[in-house]
């Protein structure tokens, strides 16, 4: 099995990556589902290639996933919170600040945390 430090150091590298951001919507994202927002968000004119993964939340009193929420890596222009909502057609309040990344092998460390747990997903698309 592949060490995740080794994918996530794999994964910076692939793009330039230089934006991040969270969605957490007010229900469970479904991998499919967020797979096709994700794709239709790399045809827009602003943004080239997206890492994402799935992660689970958990209820603090019992342990069970209750909903979850993604994560992004973006190679993108200009991006906004906007452009983000928009292309990935869901509430702007969903997007939690879309921020130029400063190091990126730290924040995909970061991002691939949760990746190997049940139910979690990830893809890339460019």
């Amino acid at each position: 099995m592949i060490n995740i430090k080794q994918y996530a150091d794999s994964i910076s590298k692939m793009f330039k990556w230089n934006y991040t951001t969270v969605i957490r919507t007010h229900y469970k994202l479904k991998d499919h589902l967020m797979d096709k927002k994700v794709s239709k968000m790399v045809k827009t004119n602003n943004v080239n290639a997206v890492f994402y993964t799935l992660e689970n939340d958990r209820d603090k009193w019992s342990n069970t996933s209750t909903i979850n929420h993604a994560h992004l890596l973006i190679q993108g222009r200009n991006l906004t919170r906007e452009d983000v909502a928009k292309s990935l057609n869901i509430n702007p309040k969903a997007v939690i600040d879309v921020e130029k990344i400063k190091g990126v092998k730290k924040i995909t460390n970061y991002i691939t945390k949760s990746m190997w747990c049940q139910d979690s997903h990830h893809n890339i698309f460019y």
